[in-house]
């Protein structure tokens, strides 16, 4: 199961390297995430330029659900309780895109998920694990 360690690092390291994928025309920033990520349903995906910079309409909370929400509180925001961690493997963020309702009005929200989701196309074009490119 490949996890998405999300963190500032990667972040720019994700934003960098499809700066260099602009660069060689293998996608745009218009680019949707359904144009590259295979067997999703029909709906209107945000796009990589979107997702880039937090303007997906995904909240913050995104994957998190009420359990993972007490978790933190309960354990009072330590590093060591992190449920993103178990949250942000690919099979769960692919599940969460086919299940989820796509937010129609994309306003500027931070969203860890949206890089998840980033990291997801870069597995798609490169196919390979994140980790690996």
């Amino acid at each position: 199961m490949q996890n998405y360690e999300i963190g500032s690092l990667t972040k720019v390291f994700t934003a960098f390297y499809f700066i260099e994928l602009f660069k060689e025309k293998i996608v745009t920033s218009q680019t949707k995430i359904n144009e590259v990520v295979s067997n999703l349903p029909t709906k209107n995906y945000p796009t990589i330029g979107e997702l880039l910079t937090h303007q997906s309409g995904y909240g913050y909370l995104i994957p998190l659900k009420l359990s993972d929400l007490i978790g933190i509180i309960k354990h009072k925001g330590i590093r060591r309780y992190n449920p993103y961690e178990s949250n942000m493997c690919a099979d769960n963020v692919r599940k969460i895109l086919i299940e989820k309702k796509i937010p129609t009005h994309r306003r500027r929200v931070y969203s860890n998920f949206g890089y998840a989701v980033l990291g997801l196309i870069l597995s798609e074009l490169e196919a390979k694990n994140y980790e690996e490119c």
